[in-house]
């Protein structure tokens, strides 16, 4: 007779998510243990997984539900009597998998995860990755958190639970093996309110450093998911690297289908609008240099060129811009070209061409009037270009004879230019969305391996932009250099 396989659940809180959670479980189990405290060990108050396990055995009846309560002021007493439960009423050898109510499952891996347990006699403890979603289910941790979670236990009767969530690489306890392939999805920080969510962060200090005074919730939270090292721990910011956009598509079937998605989207997009239409339309998504630095920024522009104060007087960019457009331009040039979508009055072509010392600068744009969407809307008869301009920038510099132009919008300039032929694709075209998407899915394959493509206007100021940028199917490998409105992704 095969070993049983029990899914165990602490529940306090976290009940949003706790019907979606049991559905995502509940097919591989052969029965579910909830262990209810009906006092708090976080400090929240009323327990309001009650609401959500009722309306899950009604719609299904025919999983086997096991709930018992408790007086627990620690999880760990929590979580032992649950065992002491499983192993009374199913017995010794009974694989357990624990889950917490705001963790949601890939039914696959589930499976997958019950499958080592039940061929691997050598370990106690299992441990998968963790994908941590924050404020919307709709903006998920990217990369994955250098995190590994314990999520299964060979048998009830092992005498204690290693902590649950530990870096990677720090457990030196024999008998753990982690499933890198076995991932959770992690809803503790998209809740149904706000106030839950900073009860939920104010409370966090059981288990690692909380952010004080909640300045959290001042500086960061109102600008998710933009910016980078975002957790709200001291010390613990970088295990947040960055926040990844999606679509509702995008998401497992198990969160595609759970009551508080669509809510959170909602939410989302509300913010959203609120943050067009009240920031400074200026404004980048991480803090401009301050002026006394400016001097020090010049210094290290002159290692490109001498000519430093013409080329800031035909950049439309900030100082710290034109050095990271010079830097990737010249980190990257080989043998092939360089492209710029949208030339201006070649200030980013007085960049791009610094850096690149040597290498071809093809410019795309039609030097046209053309209209675009910014946060006030459309905007018609926008006319950025300047051919004369570019081109005499071009012979200030000496650059006549390194650069061409396609005198094309972006969409038909691409047929020119053959697959894998590019150092560097800049965008800085239209800022509309319709046009910085397909300017994306178009000039990336024109990028060779190993190249870079390099975006600009990533700001309030353009949320075509960024909404374009989010949804590209390579989004989630993007930087953001600090202090700029660029970002990148380099072509593995």
């Amino acid at each position: 007779m095969s070993r049983k396989f029990v899914v165990l659940y602490k529940c306090f809180s976290g009940g949003e998510w706790f019907e979606a959670s049991l559905n995502s479980v509940c097919n591989q189990a052969d029965a579910i243990v909830c262990v209810f405290s009906k006092t708090s060990w976080t400090g929240a108050e009323g327990n309001d997984c009650y609401k959500p396990l009722a309306s899950f055995k009604k719609e299904r009846p025919d999983v086997d539900i096991h709930m018992i309560e408790g007086e627990y002021t620690r999880q760990t007493v929590q979580y032992q009597d649950g065992l002491d439960y499983i192993a009374k009423n199913f017995g010794d050898d009974t694989m357990v998998m624990i889950v917490d109510t705001d963790e949601v499952w890939p039914e696959a891996d589930v499976y997958q995860l019950k499958s080592v347990m039940r061929r691997d006699t050598e370990h106690l403890f299992f441990r998968s990755g963790i994908y941590t979603y924050v404020k919307s289910a709709l903006y998920q941790v990217y990369p994955k958190e250098p995190v590994f979670c314990t999520v299964g236990l060979a048998s009830p009767m092992i005498p204690e639970v290693v902590e649950r969530f530990q870096p990677r690489g720090r457990c030196e306890h024999s008998k753990v093996r982690d499933i890198p392939e076995v991932s959770v999805h992690h809803m503790a920080y998209v809740r149904d309110s706000e106030d839950k969510i900073r009860r939920k962060f104010a409370n966090t200090s059981s288990q690692e450093p909380a952010a004080s005074k909640n300045c959290w919730f001042d500086n960061v939270w109102p600008h998710l998911p933009f910016g980078y090292d975002l957790h709200m721990s001291p010390g613990l910011e970088h295990v947040w690297r960055q926040l990844k956009g999606m679509t509702k598509e995008m998401l497992i079937p198990e969160l595609q289908n759970a009551k508080l998605t669509d809510a959170s989207i909602q939410y989302a997009d509300k913010f959203w609008q609120h943050w067009i239409e009240h920031q400074d339309p200026n404004c980048t998504l991480v803090p401009q240099p301050h002026e006394e630095d400016i001097p020090m920024y010049k210094d290290h522009l002159r290692t490109y060129t001498p000519r430093v104060d013409d080329w800031l007087a035909a950049m439309k960019t900030t100082v710290l811009e034109s050095i990271r457009l010079a830097e990737l331009a010249r980190k990257y040039q080989k043998l092939g070209k360089l492209v710029e979508i949208g030339s201006g009055t070649g200030g980013s072509m007085i960049a791009l061409a610094t850096g690149a010392d040597k290498s071809e600068l093809v410019c795309v744009d039609p030097f046209e009037p053309y209209d675009e969407e910014n946060y006030n809307g459309l905007a018609t008869g926008v006319t950025e270009g300047d051919e004369g301009e570019f081109w005499r920038n071009a012979d200030i510099f000496g650059y006549r004879e390194r650069v061409s132009n396609i005198r094309k919008y972006s969409d038909l300039g691409a047929a020119e230019l053959e697959d894998g032929s590019c150092d560097l694709v800049y965008v800085d075209g239209n800022h509309s969305y319709d046009i910085v998407k397909s300017d994306l899915e178009l000039y990336w394959p024109k990028v060779r391996k190993g190249g870079v493509l390099v975006g600009h206007d990533y700001t309030t100021r353009f949320p075509g932009v960024i909404k374009a940028t989010m949804e590209w199917e390579h989004y989630a490998g993007i930087t953001v250099p600090h202090g700029t409105s660029l970002f990148f992704i380099e072509k593995q």
